[in-house]
């Protein structure tokens, strides 16, 4: 059987954090690693989380590049999670080290596949990223292929790695090597 993975939710709001709690109780690969109003709770609470499930905007004031930050310097991983789309905040969140991004709004399967992926160092490009990231127009933006530039619009729009790899003429795998580099590069940004 494969290792449980020890996931936390930092959160403002009650509601998400109890829906959080039930989701991982029947996630048979992950154990509840507490749910947080700020990230300074997260950070003394006792055995710290594999894995941080983030909202990007908490009422304490923080800044989402410095959770990231501190969290990722604690050892976690993390996924941010917001309700609203706001592309220089999540770009610097992602910049600072997150490994994932998804909306609020994306199902619980998604967040399982981001969780699982972000662990196995896969640091996922959910679509929801893609669509941010083909938008960034931001100096100092990572530069692009004109063909990481193509993955990402088609993947930011919706379309699957299969259907994105049919458009452009590749394998689905170059699709995900592509998504890959993209978030490699930006990465190096921090």
């Amino acid at each position: 059987m494969d290792p449980v993975i020890r996931v936390a939710a930092i959160d403002d709001h009650p509601l998400i954090l109890q829906g959080f709690r039930g989701w991982i109780s029947k996630e048979p690969r992950f154990v509840y690693g507490g749910g947080f109003r700020t990230v300074a709770e997260c950070l003394v609470s006792g055995p710290q989380p594999d894995v941080v499930v983030l909202d990007v905007h908490l009422d304490d004031g923080s800044l989402p590049v410095a959770n990231v930050r501190a969290l990722t310097q604690a050892g976690a991983v993390v996924v941010i999670v917001s309700a609203d789309e706001e592309d220089t905040t999540v770009l610097g969140a992602i910049e600072a080290g997150a490994a994932g991004y998804l909306r609020k709004s994306a199902d619980l399967a998604a967040l399982t596949q981001a969780v699982l992926q972000a662990v196995e160092g896969g640091q996922p490009i959910s679509p929801e990223l893609a669509f941010i990231m083909s938008r960034d127009r931001r100096a100092g933006r990572p530069e692009l292929t004109d063909r990481e530039r193509d993955v990402l619009e088609y993947f930011g729009s919706g379309l699957t790695w299969e259907r994105v790899a049919a458009r452009l003429g590749m394998k689905h795998q170059t699709v995900k090597v592509h998504l890959r580099n993209i978030r490699a590069k930006y990465r190096r940004l921090s």
